[in-house]
């Protein structure tokens, strides 16, 4: 099976997002693809990149998430998001990043020749991509990259092979949320008004 069976009951209107985003990532192509998600906060970016990442991950020598991007490099530095990615990537415990240079070169010589699955949510600055995935050429053959973001300039700056927009819901699938949410069923009472 090349994927893994994800639950995503409650999540009103993802499926369809699902498959647009895995046809993106050509999975079965050897070439290494950085895929962004674009879209308004509350979209549900992350959580598409989540049940994507779950389905796929059994296809790659190595996977990491970083959540939150922007809170964490602010918080403890780009060198610590750094660190994490390449921990766990590597699959060691004991990885120290002195600075973002270094870090950047840890990346980009350690990884070039592994076939890696990485997102990256919440990305708000060029500089965090260019010290994570500075170029396709840093990560093995068949390697995917999946950056969430508000600002699609910086997916366009840092070329990635596919914007993909996130999508608001239909009239259907809101109304299901909503039911969902304040009633408690799928669908609302024929007699709601």
């Amino acid at each position: 099976s090349y994927t893994f069976s994800v639950d995503t009951k409650g999540l009103v209107g993802i499926n369809s997002q699902v498959e647009k985003l895995k046809s993106l990532l050509a999975i079965m192509s050897d070439n290494v693809r950085i895929i962004g998600i674009w879209g308004i906060g509350g979209m549900g970016k992350t959580t598409l990149a989540r049940v994507v990442y779950r389905m796929v991950s059994n296809q790659f020598e190595a996977c990491s998430f970083i959540a939150n991007i922007m809170e964490v490099s602010k918080i403890h530095g780009l060198h610590q998001v750094q660190q994490t990615l390449l921990n766990e990537l590597l699959m060691h415990k004991d990885i120290k990043v002195q600075d973002v240079d270094n870090g950047a070169l840890m990346i980009k010589t350690r990884l070039r020749h592994k076939k890696i699955l990485l997102v990256l949510d919440d990305v708000n600055e060029s500089e965090q991509l260019k010290k994570i995935v500075g170029e396709h050429c840093w990560f093995g053959l068949g390697s995917r990259v999946i950056i969430t973001t508000r600002d699609k300039h910086l997916l366009v700056l840092h070329k990635v092979n596919e914007i993909y927009e996130a999508e608001v819901l239909n009239h259907e699938e809101a109304l299901q949320l909503f039911s969902l949410k304040a009633l408690k069923m799928d669908h609302p009472p024929e007699d709601y008004g």
